[in-house]
């Protein structure tokens, strides 16, 4: 018993369900007889139009409703409600029109549009009947209406083929879309002045019912990067349409490693969403022809497209070395430029330079050489190729090598009066502060002659060399020696280059001694026999 009260119950709520959603749809329209558009009754406000098919004319009535709304017809064989009905004429819209939807939301919102303020001419006319005509075409005995239909016969079938072919378009296109192509590979080359990376040609498309048929284009992934029209343009702009071709450029300077840069075109376009009710004639649903009302709306939706292209850097190793370019140099300051155009600049250390290039032709140069150094005046062209390949003068090679030739500074020890080396002095080199100097192969200058000449390295400055112990047998030289280091590596002493950068420091002999011993013997033995002889010389003569 209690089971049978449950499924009456449910049976009763069911039966109220269906009911109510039954009624949902359910409403009347209605069109006032007494008045309408242009003079007269609105029943009488027919258009009527040869448009060369087996129907000698076709007439298509004219309706209002009373929320003043245009309403077309669906059965174009039935008749018209009479108007000596007279008053309020209602059909009853209780289900909706599914056939060919898409199509008469289109023709409903692009066709004839009817403005509501009573005023109405022959143009009216023509496009309330173009619009009919073409919905006619979509709807219920279609193909009875247009047999023998000739689109190009007058201006009026060339309309009504018109807006049919939109109707068929927006239908069929759906959802729109943007489209970008590229030709070729997604990778980036350098323009040939070596300021630029560009894409490969991409062509802009989509479908017909993007609005104007343009799309905003953006791009992203690299400062500076634009879209342009013209290869050769050095700025861009972000409207174009569909049909052009463009290329993503980006300026060189900007891209210190590999990138990717996206490309983003929107658009936009409009479906209408709604319902469409085929109302029947409340008096007479049989002979008397249903008319679509509707509740539609136009909506803006959005579509857009994207492609990603690529810059891809190769990987450049720059060394800076001594001459025998075994070592790396600190200090020197370093530019590579393509063409006038510096790309990248940097001051050496211990360890090689690892730089990222596009493809391309570069120069690298010396700007500031590194300390005890002679500034390279030579400039190295190297090629890096799409593959990554590396040459100078046409041979590949793994690195770039610049080298500098040390400067290199000579002593020499000499007699004032000879030109052999004097060994046994000793020398140092001091700053102005009197200290010793250490060279750039990190030895202090202070040392002992010996029978070669001694040369080092030393950056640029000015240094004292001295002497703290002479020769044997010369005089200890009390004369300071100042000469300069030139950034270009010179010598120069008293302002005046020195030759060869050799500084010559020489000594005087010591003075040589009077001798003494048998020398002496022989004065006095020389003295006596002189003393003698006289005095024999004297006795003699008082004898005599």
């Amino acid at each position: 018993m209690k089971n049978k009260k449950i499924l009456s119950l449910f049976m009763f709520m069911l039966g109220v369900f269906l009911i109510f959603s039954s009624n949902v749809l359910a409403y009347e329209v209605g069109v006032n007889y007494g008045s309408g558009p242009g003079s007269g009754n609105i029943n009488y406000h027919v258009v009527s139009k040869n448009i060369g098919t087996a129907r000698s004319e076709v007439h298509s009535y004219i309706k209002i409703s009373t929320t003043n709304k245009l309403l077309y017809c669906l059965d174009e064989q039935k008749g018209n409600p009479s108007p000596s009905e007279g008053g309020t004429v209602y059909w009853n819209c209780e289900s909706e029109l599914t056939a060919n939807r898409d199509q008469i939301f289109y023709l409903i919102s692009n066709g004839y549009k009817y403005t509501g303020n009573g005023t109405w001419n022959s143009n009216d006319d023509d496009d309330f009947f173009v619009t009919q005509l073409a919905i006619w075409h979509f709807a219920r005995h279609g193909d009875e209406v247009f047999k023998n239909f000739d689109p190009n016969r007058d201006s009026i079938n060339r309309k009504i083929q018109a807006l049919i072919d939109a109707a068929d378009a927006y239908a069929k296109v759906g959802e729109g879309n943007i489209k970008l192509s590229m030709e070729g590979s997604d990778k980036m080359n350098v323009t040939s002045d070596g300021k630029y990376f560009i894409s490969n040609k991409i062509t802009l498309s989509g479908s017909d019912n993007i609005t104007d048929k343009k799309a905003t284009i953006t791009v992203s992934g690299v400062n500076g990067a634009f879209v342009t029209k013209d290869a050769n343009a050095t700025s861009g702009t972000n409207t174009f349409t569909f049909g052009d071709k463009i290329y993503i450029k980006v300026p060189v300077k900007n891209v210190n490693q590999s990138s990717e840069i996206k490309i983003t075109a929107q658009g936009s376009y409009i479906r209408y969403s709604g319902k469409l009710y085929d109302c029947t004639h409340v008096g007479n649903s049989i002979e008397n022809q249903n008319v679509v009302d509707y509740d539609i709306t136009e909506g803006k939706k959005n579509a857009s497209a994207s492609l990603t292209t690529k810059i891809t850097l190769n990987k450049v190793v720059i060394s800076k070395t001594d001459i025998t370019g075994s070592k790396e140099i600190a200090g020197a300051k370093l530019s590579v430029k393509q063409g006038n155009t510096e790309v990248t600049s940097w001051t050496s250390t211990t360890t090689p330079k690892k730089l990222s290039l596009a493809p391309g032709t570069y120069t690298l140069e010396e700007t500031i050489a590194p300390k005890g150094y002679i500034k390279s005046t030579s400039k190295i062209t190297f090629v890096v190729k799409s593959d990554g390949t590396i040459t100078v003068d046409g041979k590949k090679v793994t690195s770039v090598v610049m080298k500098n030739e040390p400067i290199t500074i000579y002593i020499s020890k000499k007699s004032i009066n000879g030109k052999t080396e004097l060994p046994g002095a000793k020398l140092k080199v001091t700053d102005k502060d009197g200290k010793v100097v250490t060279d750039l192969d990190g030895k202090e200058l202070e040392w002992i002659s010996s029978t070669k000449e001694v040369s080092f390295h030393l950056p640029a400055g000015t240094y004292y060399l001295t002497e703290t112990i002479a020769p044997e047998g010369y005089e200890l030289s009390d004369t300071t020696i100042e000469f300069t280091v030139t950034e270009d590596g010179k010598v120069k002493m008293d302002k005046k280059d020195v030759d060869n950068n050799l500084i010559v420091f020489t000594n005087t002999p010591e003075p040589t001694p009077v001798k003494t011993g048998s020398f002496m013997i022989y004065i006095v033995v020389i003295g006596i026999l002189s003393v003698g002889l006289v005095t024999y010389y004297v006795i003699k003569k008082q004898i005599v």
